[in-house]
């Protein structure tokens, strides 16, 4: 009878010191901790940039994470400015002019388009749509138009992959992509009860892209870019009346849900969930898949850092907010806090 009892008392015991006494580790043992810190309004350094931030299209500055600021700009009132590493528009709410400037301040081009620059994260050229937001002139980094289209509704979401194929989503639940020389390749239309097709995506460097349309259901649908046939056709649970986080990463197809993002692999169609609290805010991706993801709630906000396959290998929360995160590589990463930029590595 004694060792009847004491033996399951003993094991109780140790597992409850286990539990007290050892953290718990998500993943392999990595401790990250900041590795640079500076500010925004810190001397100027001329040091080779690989990184950038921009606040409510008003203020961007360029720097190295190993070393501090290289430029910083702030526009006039009347002004607005969007950047990518490539460079950064000024341009006016009403005006006739778009001007493109590098990093280091130089001014590349002007544009005479009386529309709204659009610039995304790793496409060398720039986007102009008109001023009610039915068609977009395309334009390189010289200022050459390379091509305009115009469509008979409001773009909703617009993305490109390395050869400047541009996928387009329209307010009516159409979807056109369009190759370097201007000439719609493929279309689809949306026929959910409520038509609408609100997030687009498509390959950097691969062959599949992605449209979000329609409410009552929502609908998912994955195509080839080469032989257009559709891959796979997902129905969410989802009602987001709004345009959702949608992009291709290593194979995969990452996309916004409730509370979490989704992906799915695009070979073995296998799902996966990336959980967070709150309202997302910003998701990036590093080279090896790795997933940094920001989100906000109660004034709170949360960064999360997982691997490819969903685990969880950092974490923390700010009472204050952060934003413009990016990697610098797998394991270090950089945002903006306050009028400071941090460096966080292991």
């Amino acid at each position: 009878m004694f060792k009847f009892i004491f033996y399951p008392l003993l094991l109780s015991l140790l597992v409850f010191a286990y539990t007290l006494f050892v953290p718990l580790q998500s993943t392999q043992e990595k401790v990250f901790l900041i590795s640079k810190h500076f500010s925004i309004e810190s001397d100027l350094i001329n040091q080779e940039i690989d990184g950038y931030y921009i606040i409510d299209r008003k203020e961007c500055g360029y720097f190295s994470t190993n070393h501090g600021m290289a430029t910083f700009f702030q526009c006039d009132d009347d002004q607005y400015i969007i950047a990518n590493i490539y460079g950064y528009c000024l341009f006016d709410k009403v005006g006739e002019t778009i001007t493109f400037f590098s990093p280091l301040e130089e001014k590349i081009c002007q544009i005479s388009n009386p529309g709204y620059p659009f610039l995304l994260k790793e496409i060398p050229y720039i986007y102009v749509t008109k001023t009610n937001g039915m068609g977009f002139a395309l334009y390189n980094l010289s200022g050459k138009m390379i091509y305009q289209q115009e469509f008979n509704s409001v773009i909703t979401s617009l993305s490109a992959d390395k050869d400047v194929n541009t996928l387009v989503s329209t307010l009516d639940g159409k979807s056109y992509l369009i190759n370097i020389n201007g000439e719609i390749t493929f279309s689809i239309e949306n026929h959910s009860q409520i038509k609408m097709a609100k997030s687009n995506a498509i390959e950097i460097n691969g062959n599949n892209f992605a449209v979000c349309s329609g409410l009552k259901p929502e609908i998912i649908e994955i195509f080839d870019k080469n032989t257009k046939s559709k891959l796979k056709k997902i129905e969410t649970n989802n009602h987001f009346p709004y345009q959702i986080f949608m992009e291709f990463q290593h194979n995969r197809l990452y996309y916004e849900d409730k509370y979490s993002i989704s992906s799915i692999h695009l070979k073995s169609f296998k799902l996966n969930k990336f959980d967070f609290k709150g309202e997302l805010l910003d998701i990036t991706f590093s080279n090896n898949g790795n997933l940094l993801l920001l989100s906000e709630e109660n004034n709170i906000t949360y960064l999360y850092l997982y691997t490819i396959n969903g685990l969880k290998i950092y974490f923390n929360e700010f009472e204050e907010s952060i934003d413009n995160i990016a990697f610098v590589d797998d394991y270090s990463f950089y945002f903006r806090l306050n009028r400071s930029i941090v460096k966080i590595s292991c």
